[in-house]
Formats: structure tokens, C-alpha cells, sequence
């Protein structure tokens, strides 16, 4: 199971630029028959990540790549531009495929990378109030929803 073809079809904002509400929240804990009509963006990258291959993510490696993914976060704040910006994101894709080419973390990781670098890398606000909210909440939810099975295994 891979990110659903609807995963950030729309992209981080709406026609107003605001954020999506569905990239930051959930409609409850999602398993492998996730309900399409009511999915959210951030459901949609929990179920592919949780149950897209035989190992689903741990949740350590979802911190590193949220790691890397706020360390450009801070270069953004400290002035750095967008084009050495987007070298650093499509870094982070090579570093996810990377890291699923050596079996320490699942597919949908590069896939879930690579489509949100496709939408951070048009401005600075993609990056900052699309990006980095969405991840953290995808990392915050896996740990809600999954990190006591995790901490058992």
C-alpha cells in the first residue's frame, strides 16, 4: 500500500492560502480500509506509512528525517534561499531513498518524502507553514496512535 494518488493532490493551501485543516489533523485512528470520503491528507500518509510494507515506520526513523526537515526550517528563519533550500530538500528525497535501499526504512517513507518536496520547494511559505506543520503532525500522530506498540516491540 503507497500514498493514495489523492495525497496532497491540492497542496499545502487553499484558494486563500491558508493551510489545509487536513494536513494537521486526523479523523481518528486509521488502519488498512481507511474510508476515502472522509480521509484526510495526514490519515493518508499515517496508513501508508504505518501499513504500506511488512515493516511499517519506526518511529526513529520518522524523527530523523523531521530532524532534517527542521534544520531547514532554521536555515529558511536565517535567511538562506529558497534555491539552496530546495538543494537541501532534494537531499532529504535522496537520503529517504537512501535509507529505504538499505532496508532501514519502509517504501512509503520516499514516497511520502518526495511528495512533499514536490510542494515545499515552490516558496518559503510552503516550506514553513505547509512542510513543517504537516510533518510534525504525521510524527506526532504515529507516536499517539502507534508509540506504545512500538515502545513494547
Amino acid at each position: 500500500m503507497q500514498l493514495s494518488s489523492e495525497y496532497l493532490r491540492a497542496g499545502y493551501f487553499d484558494e486563500e492560502r491558508h493551510v489545509w485543516p487536513g494536513l494537521l489533523t486526523s479523523n481518528g485512528r486509521p488502519d488498512r480500509n481507511l474510508d476515502a470520503r472522509i480521509a484526510t491528507d495526514l490519515d493518508r500518509a499515517l496508513v501508508a506509512l504505518r501499513f504500506g510494507s511488512n515493516d511499517p515506520i519506526k518511529a526513529a526513523q520518522l524523527r530523523h528525517f523531521y530532524n532534517y526537515a527542521k534544520q531547514i526550517e532554521a536555515r529558511l528563519r536565517g535567511g538562506q534561499s529558497l534555491e539552496e533550500l530546495v538543494a537541501r530538500l532534494l537531499r532529504m528525497e535522496g537520503l529517504a531513498k537512501y535509507a529505504v535501499g538499505r532496508g532501514v526504512a519502509c517504501e512509503p517513507l520516499a514516497g511520502f518524502v518526495h511528495a512533499n518536496v514536490l510542494w515545499a520547494q515552490q516558496s518559503g511559505k510552503a516550506i514553513e507553514q505547509g512542510f513543517i506543520p504537516h510533518f510534525e503532525a504525521v510524527v506526532a500522530y504515529t507516536t499517539y496512535y502507534w508509540g506504545e506498540s512500538e515502545r513494547r516491540a
